[in-house]
């Protein structure tokens, strides 16, 4: 069953980095409605054939551009948009080993090691380092869950409050149309893509006899009216201020809507996902099945020391005493580590100092899911304009809770790429560290112990903060060059708002780190060496396989016998 599963995983992980992962899309969804109450516009609204109350409603989404995993390889390598083109480069190899090689590199060790006869303490010690490093090959999805959280802008709009803000821009939105739109695409615009009108308009707004260039037909009259008014206040500016003060004040308009421009991910993410999982359960389970084995030779070997003691009656302290005591006898009596432990492995100042350590790993981790650490920038004239215009801000402040919910607002699949990421960035550490204090400061019985020791070591595959600070930083070189491009910065309407003031990109996506983020590092590392002594100290104070290991899992199978790595028997041999 195991090939097969490997197999299915390699396949999947293949489709997952040919396929389309995520899409960027433009949306709106508004339904509004709005009323003439004085004369002038009812007037108008009469004159432009619309109903008085007008209903708007429009719901709409228009894909931007689809994007694979080779296309952000190739974002990355080209750099285009970008000061220099090593660090993206940089960014790109990283990209390219933890999201493309490593996946199926280590499906195939798992294979290898699960297979092939090896000694014991070589194939944990390959276990133990293929789920420590097995876990970056999820860097690419927490790549597309950040972009799924921060290129995710959106404009409410409630019609009274945005046509009041207009109102006071005016002057500079006069300005910036005659600078930027000609006389004939602001009739199609107002006319046509805005009054739904369907008008033929004229080659020249100088052509004279409007009849004969709007064609005859039901709704020519609206068209007419349409082109004089709109002809009409784009040569005289002032007087379109003065009638735009007066149709807000006229109209009542009620309903609201939104305008977003986001990022949802495709089925090519959530199937790599779901190899990525797939690859990260079955390490554990090799895992596992590796420590049961072990379990079942230390019982073997126990009672083979046994038989061995009652023939040649040997006399050892430690040895009389698992010989005169059952296992039941001994998994009864309630101690700590400390109390279990030899005073020449951990002195009560070192194991007060664990404690300690593991109370800062605990807070920090989780005042880092509530704190602001992350921000998303957005510069550029088109975020610029809408904030002197809209009031509107897209600057906004991310904590590690709040990205995780943004990730799911789209529903479906993404859902699962929101626990997914929850639970490897937040819940998954934060368990960890709580169950480590537990483990220093509660007695509990050797059965208990024991359970804690191997729930807090398997743990360990699933708390990928420091993969999390890889795909933050790729998200940082990622971020511009795919947004820069959204908006063509070349566009006349940028040029336009670049030489009134604005920035000269039209529209720019950043996120950055907070200094505040620094205690999530903190929290890691703190956590990452805490958990690699508690787990050293508690395999020498249980000693689960009965060899008189005081190291457990092998973190290098060839170092000499120390704290961290000793892999002989009670007797002094190699196990």
């Amino acid at each position: 069953l195991v090939p097969i599963i490997i197999v299915i995983t390699h396949l999947n992980f293949a489709y997952g980095q040919v396929a389309d992962m995520w899409y960027l899309y433009f949306g709106v969804d508004f339904q509004g409605s709005f009323e003439a109450t004085s004369l002038e516009t009812k007037l108008m609204f009469d004159g432009l054939g619309l109903k008085n109350p007008f209903h708007v409603d429009i719901d709409m989404i228009e894909p931007l551009d689809n994007f694979t995993y080779g296309a952000a390889i190739n974002k990355l390598w080209k750099a285009r948009g970008l000061e220099g083109k090593t660090v993206p480069r940089i960014a790109c190899i990283i990209l390219i080993l933890f999201s493309g090689i490593w996946p199926h590199l280590k499906l195939l060790l798992l294979n290898f090691y699960w297979h092939v006869p090896v000694k014991q303490s070589s194939r944990t010690t390959a276990f133990y380092w293929l789920s420590t490093f097995g876990k970056f090959s999820i860097a690419d999805v927490f790549v597309v869950c950040a972009l799924v959280a921060v290129c995710n802008l959106n404009i409410d709009l409630e019609p009274e409050s945005v046509l009041h803000r207009i109102e006071r821009e005016v002057p500079l939105i006069i300005k910036i149309m005659e600078a930027s739109v000609d006389e004939k695409t602001a009739l199609d615009d107002v006319c046509n893509d805005l009054l739904h009108l369907n008008c033929s308009l004229p080659n020249s707004t100088k052509d004279g006899f409007l009849a004969t260039q709007f064609g005859i037909g039901l709704g020519s009259v609206s068209c007419t009216l349409c082109y004089d008014v709109v002809t009409h206040y784009y040569e005289n500016p002032a007087a379109l201020e003065n009638i735009v003060d007066k149709l807000v004040d006229g109209i009542d308009s009620s309903g609201g809507g939104i305008v977003t421009l986001r990022v949802a991910g495709l089925r090519g993410i959530h199937v790599f996902c779901v190899a990525v999982l797939t690859s990260l359960i079955l390490g554990l389970i090799m895992e596992v099945y590796d420590h049961i084995a072990k379990h079942e030779h230390g019982r073997y070997r126990l009672k083979r020391d046994r038989r061995g003691s009652r023939m040649f009656q040997i006399d050892s302290d430690a040895y009389t005493e698992i010989s005169m005591l059952t296992e039941a006898d001994a998994d009864s009596k309630y101690a700590t580590l400390y109390q279990r432990s030899s005073e020449n492995v951990i002195r009560l100042r070192s194991y007060i100092l664990l404690v300690l350590l593991s109370a800062i790993a605990t807070a920090s981790t989780a005042w880092g899911m509530f704190a602001p650490t992350m921000i998303r920038e957005v510069p550029g004239s088109i975020p610029n304009i809408i904030n002197e215009t809209l009031a509107y801000d897209f600057d906004y402040e991310y904590s590690l809770w709040s990205l995780t919910n943004v990730v799911g607002e789209k529903g479906g699949w993404d859902i699962f790429l929101m626990y997914l990421f929850g639970f490897f960035c937040m819940f998954g550490p934060l368990i960890r560290a709580s169950l480590t204090i537990l483990q220093l400061v509660l007695p509990l019985n050797r059965s208990q112990q024991k359970l804690l020791l191997h729930v807090i070591d398997f743990l360990g595959v699933f708390c990928a903060l420091d993969v999390l600070f890889i795909s933050l930083y790729l998200v940082d070189v990622e971020m511009p060059p795919i947004t820069n491009t959204i908006i063509d910065p070349r566009a006349k309407f940028c040029k336009v708002l670049h030489r009134f003031g604005f920035p000269e990109a039209c529209l720019k996506i950043e996120f950055h780190t907070l200094p505040y983020f620094s205690v999530v590092a903190v929290g890691w590392f703190t956590l990452a060496v805490l958990s690699a002594f508690v787990t050293k100290l508690e395999y020498h104070a249980l000693d689960p396989y009965k060899d008189g290991d005081r190291g457990g899992p092998y973190f290098c199978e060839r170092c000499p016998s120390c704290f961290w790595d000793s892999h002989r028997d009670r007797f002094g041999n190699d196990i």
